[in-house]
Formats: structure tokens, sequence, C-alpha cells
């Protein structure tokens, strides 16, 4: 697999984006302008050592590729962001079916713990498992990097789910994997992110402010009314 190309980072190191596991979004981010992707196909050399089971083809995709960032980074902490509780808890399962060290944030209360674990290493815990709209403001620099499971239909959520990663005190390159499942809602979603990014990008708005302010009550950043006929004619499609 290749890395992808890095774009300048004033919070750090570099940032990276990959173009394709399925068929991952090429990301155009408004936070992070001018980011190139580069297709790291499906790691076949991980294939059989992986006991993934009859998950699907993204949970699959998914678990090769934390597994084979673990394994060819020995210094690796991979932060995987989903906006379905159940989704993350189906992921953790099938991490630990494959003997990943792992912890899932499942609510503010209980946070403390998994995060701890994560920072530190205990156990040799290297992957954290995250809800997409949990944690505002938290700094999670220990990762390198970040798999979001599906597209997030808002700007200033992806802004802050990287915002973790990627801020002031991150010295290393950072890496974000995103992932959709081709001829599914989920392309429409992406396809309608990027436009409201475009959108955010174009308006001169500062991606520090997107960030501080969560980006949703963004005018700029709303969906348009086509946006929204576009998502409705999806599902009712799939």
């Amino acid at each position: 697999g290749g890395g992808g190309a890095g774009a300048g980072a004033a919070a750090g190191g570099d940032v990276q984006v990959d173009d394709a596991v399925l068929a991952m979004e090429r990301s155009v981010s408004p936070v992070r302008d001018g980011l190139l992707g580069s297709n790291v196909g499906l790691w076949p050399q991980n294939e059989a050592a992986v006991r993934v089971g009859a998950y699907g083809t993204k949970i699959n995709a998914v678990v090769r590729g934390v597994m084979r960032v673990l394994h060819e980074d020995e210094a690796a902490k991979v932060l995987v962001v989903s906006q379905w509780d159940a989704m993350l808890g189906l992921l953790m399962g099938v991490l630990r079916e494959n003997l990943v060290v792992c912890q899932q944030v499942k609510s503010e209360k209980t946070a403390a713990e998994p995060i701890s674990k994560f920072r530190s290493g205990a156990a040799g815990c290297r992957v954290l498992l995250l809800n997409s709209k949990a944690g505002r403001g938290l700094n999670l620099t220990e990762a390198t990097h970040v798999f979001v499971v599906e597209p997030l239909l808002s700007p200033g959520l992806d802004a802050q789910v990287l915002g973790r990663v990627h801020r002031s005190g991150q010295t290393k390159p950072t890496f974000v994997h995103r992932f959709l499942v081709v001829g599914t809602i989920e392309t429409t979603v992406a396809d309608v992110a990027r436009r409201a990014a475009l959108r955010l990008a174009e308006s001169g708005v500062a991606a520090a402010n997107q960030v501080a302010g969560g980006g949703d009550d963004m005018r700029n950043a709303r969906l348009t009314r086509g946006d929204v006929r576009r998502l409705l004619r999806a599902r009712e499609d799939a």
C-alpha cells in the first residue's frame, strides 16, 4: 500500500488521506484544503491472517485496515470513529476476536478509563473507538491514524473529529482513512457533505472558527433544499 501525499499542517505533523478501501471517498475537507489521496487497496497480504468472519465488506475492510497499520508501525495508535454506537460495539468485538487490544468510549461518564488506557498503552491498547459526536474538544494526539467508518454529513463535525488528533501538540504525521460503500446512500451523503465543505471553504470562513463553533450552525455549511432532495431520493432508492 502507499501513503497519501501530505498537505502542510499548522498544528504539528503532516496530515495524509488515503483514497479507497472499498472505495474510500477522496476527501475535500475545508480544514484540510488540498489533501490528495492514494489507493491503498484491500491489503491482500493481511487477508489470510485476519479472522474477520461474515460481518460484511466494510467491517472486514476496517478491521484489516486497523491491523495493517498496527502491524506496519509498532508505535502507531488508531482512533476509530463512527456515528453509531452499535457499529463501534461490533467493530470492537471483531477486533478483539482478532487479538487487537482496544477500548470503546461508551458514554461521557465512563470515558476517562478507556481514554486513559489508550493514552498510556495499558495492556497493549493501541485502538480507541469513539462516537463522532462524543468528546467535543477532546485531545487525542496520541493517535496517528483516524478511521472514519462512514461519511459525516456535517463539515463542522468532520473538522471536530480530525481536530481531536491533528491539533496543537501533535508532532507526528497523521493519517485519515475514510470508508464508504459504493452504490448505497453513503455515496450520496459523501457527495452532499463534499458540496457543503466546498461552500464553506469558498465562503472564506476560517477553519479555526469552524472547529470552535462546531460548524453545524454556520449558514454556508447548511444543507440546501437540493441537498435534502438528493438525500431523500437516495433513501427511497436504497
